[in-house]
């Protein structure tokens, strides 16, 4: 078993396009590289590729960065001759949910829409408000029925959940991660051209109005988001990069 594969679950707004983007450069697309999401099935469609959970055991295991919204906890059966690696990168929880608001506002502006405030985003907009529901929901399979379950059900998932993953990265300590990644593929170590992807203040507008209500509305979104951030703050920190 020389071969190694390192699977990421990438939780949208927390740096798996920046990762994803940097090691196009160093691998080979849907090859080497798998984009595991609707935009890499979209990829393989357009160039005539067999998508990866369609291929052959010895193309299967190939794959040395698997990263992607559909990754879950059935993934590494695909490379299971394979030593593989599973990460995943959390972030800030209040960070988090501006993000994905202004993502969202963003895509709407240049559809030619008008903005929504935050507090229709968390009250009328069927997205997930919260990283570690969209975990359970896309790496356990759970889909919408996170959504009927209470806290504390749901972070004894979580606690299941973690137990998948040799790494939990903060965001703050990303880089440290890439290198680390990186070594351990014996690739290209020079972060001089890794740039970050759709940035608030560079790449799009930033809508999120820092008012008394808003910053109300997002304590009170985030409560058990940070519960479940300052567990793996404590619990899982001893390598530099997590």
């Amino acid at each position: 078993m020389n071969q190694k594969t390192h699977i990421i679950c990438h939780i949208p707004k927390t740096a798996g396009t920046t990762l994803r983007r940097h090691l196009k450069h160093l691998l080979e697309d849907q090859k080497s590289l798998i984009h595991l999401a609707r935009r890499g099935n979209i990829v393989c469609k357009k160039n005539s590729i067999t998508q990866f959970l369609k291929r052959t055991q010895l193309e299967k295991n190939l794959a040395q960065v698997i990263i992607g919204h559909d990754v879950n906890y059935e993934t590494k059966l695909h490379v299971s001759n394979n030593k593989v690696i599973e990460s995943v990168t959390v972030r800030d929880p209040i960070d988090w949910e501006i993000s994905r608001y202004n993502q969202h506002v963003n895509r709407m502006v240049m559809r030619k829409n008008k903005p929504i405030s935050y507090e229709f985003w968390l009250s009328k907009v069927n997205k997930w408000h919260s990283q570690f529901d969209w975990l359970l929901s896309n790496y356990y399979c759970l889909k919408q029925s996170i959504s009927n379950m209470n806290n504390s059900l749901k972070f004894e998932l979580l606690l299941s959940c973690f137990q998948n993953f040799d790494n939990i990265v903060l965001l703050n300590r990303f880089e440290g991660f890439i290198q680390h990644l990186l070594t351990d593929l014996n690739l290209n170590c020079d972060l001089s051209q890794l740039k970050n992807q759709n940035v608030v203040g560079i790449d799009k507008l930033n809508y999120f109005e820092k008012t008394a209500l808003n910053m109300e509305l997002i304590e009170k979104q985030t409560e058990f988001d940070y519960t479940c951030y300052k567990y793996i703050q404590s619990n899982y920190s001893k390598s530099p990069f997590k």
